[in-house]
């Protein structure tokens, strides 16, 4: 039997819309796996030591987790070339460190605050913000370089960054 031209693509369409539903429910059913899968362990503590490396200028986003004194200094080569890198009192044994950044900004007001540092089963996930300035705010123009620097206790997971509202 024959089908005419319009019940072809009836039948296109709707094949077409049940594969798309049937994507979207895999889909939806890998991420609430993902999510059952990664449950949370625990809250991390951290503490905040930006200031430590105040004035640092950040030409790019960046992400790095810091196992070692030489992966600082290589992060501050990468991002400062020429300028002498500085040293933390870090013990790198018990502790690491996360950096982030969305890189330089346009004004004052601008930075990267740290939300929250959690434990998942397989990862660590540090969950960061930009924050920036409201209309009406005392702002001066001019490039700055936000980011967050945090140190961790050591772990043997993967860290991972979570941007909020991104």
């Amino acid at each position: 039997m024959r089908r005419s031209r319009t019940e072809s693509r009836s039948t296109s369409t709707s094949t077409r819309l049940a594969v798309l539903a049937a994507t979207a429910a895999a889909l939806a059913g890998g991420v609430a796996y993902r999510a059952a899968g990664d449950d949370v362990v625990g809250q991390v503590p951290w503490q905040d030591v930006s200031g430590e490396l105040r004035g640092l200028e950040v030409p790019q986003p960046v992400f790095r987790v810091i196992r070692h004194a030489s992966m600082l200094e290589e992060l501050q080569r990468e991002l400062e070339p020429g300028v002498p890198p500085r040293s933390l009192d870090v013990d790198y044994a018990a502790k690491e460190l996360v950096f982030a950044s969305q890189g330089p900004r346009s004004s004052t007001g601008y930075g990267v605050e740290v939300v929250g540092v959690e434990e998942l089963r397989r990862t660590v996930l540090v969950t960061v913000r930009e924050t920036s300035p409201s209309l009406g705010d005392d702002v001066r123009p001019g490039v700055t370089y936000p980011f967050a620097l945090i140190e961790i206790p050591r772990v043997d997971k993967h860290v991972h960054i979570r941007w909020q509202d991104r």
